[in-house]
């Protein structure tokens, strides 16, 4: 969260984090850990997740944790009532400041953003971090509120 502290607006737009209510080391990390800025949530378990089958993912062995985080991103329209929502990820570092300018066009809709991964080295550099950190520099994707409704 330093890079959304530094680069993010959150006094003019909300930052919501949202944890895993079942479990307590979101609890901990939710109600003792996370600056007063954040609204923090807490989302129950999908009652269909003991069916999902487990993956191996960026480290995940066996889990069901990174399918949760995929679910759960459908689900995001449920923990705000804005009118656009920025969908971000827990390895997401903001490199630059956020505006209005940036993230919508003249005529207030979102931007969206396509590109290739050569520049992501640049990224590490704006941040000061060593090459070789995994982290996401494509997001925020910023979309509509009533988008989630159709998911």
């Amino acid at each position: 969260l330093r890079s959304v502290e530094l680069y993010w607006p959150y006094w003019r737009w909300p930052v919501v984090v949202v944890l895993d209510a079942e479990s307590r080391h979101d609890q901990w990390l939710g109600l003792s850990m996370l600056p007063d800025w954040v609204d923090i949530r807490f989302a129950p378990a999908p009652l269909e997740m003991q069916s999902w089958p487990p993956i191996d993912h960026a480290g995940s062995s066996g889990a069901r944790g990174w399918l949760r985080a995929a679910h759960s991103q459908f689900l995001l329209d449920k923990f705000c009532s804005t009118d656009f929502i920025a969908v971000t990820d827990v390895d997401t570092v903001l490199h630059t400041f956020v505006d209005e300018e940036i993230m919508f066009d003249e005529d207030g809709r979102p931007r969206l953003m396509g590109h290739d991964m050569p520049w992501f080295p640049w990224s590490l550099l704006a941040v000061q971090l060593p090459p070789g950190i995994e982290l996401m520099a494509h997001l925020p994707m910023v979309m509509h509120h009533g988008d989630f409704a159709q998911a």
